[in-house]
């Protein structure tokens, strides 16, 4: 985890998070709770949109990669051997699967961004066209 950065950390974070609350309300968005050191709480509100596309991109993973990030992120803390377990592999596969798993995930999020900001600028263009005839 040493090697991922502070935003896709928080991306898999909101993503697990999501998972957590998919049968609750889209209305309580902010549930999820974290309490600072001062004793006062701030809620971490989901992201459920970021957290779908997340999904959608875990899922062009192949299987062994994607349930290996899966099980890392709903079980964030859990030794290798517990993930092992959780995934019927020895901890040696299960290291490596995290590794590339999210490597590969790392990849696909930024072709989708790239995919999703393409449609953006063709909408504008179609749009601008279309205000300008």
């Amino acid at each position: 985890m040493r090697l991922l950065d502070h935003e896709f950390i928080r991306r898999m974070r909101n993503w697990a998070r999501a998972g957590t609350e998919a049968s609750a309300s889209i209305s309580s968005v902010y549930d999820y709770v974290l309490c600072g050191s001062d004793g006062y709480s701030s809620r971490i509100p989901t992201l459920f949109g970021e957290a779908e596309d997340t999904d959608r991109a875990l899922a062009k993973l192949p299987v062994r990669y994607s349930a290996a990030v899966r099980v890392f992120w709903q079980w964030e803390g859990i030794s290798l051997r517990e993930m092992g377990r959780k995934l019927r592999a020895d901890r040696h596969y299960v290291t490596e699967r995290v590794r590339v798993g999210h490597q590969l995930l790392d990849v696909e999020l930024k072709l989708q961004a790239m995919r999703y900001a393409q449609l953006r600028e063709e909408r504008r263009v179609f749009e601008g066209g279309m205000n300008g005839a």
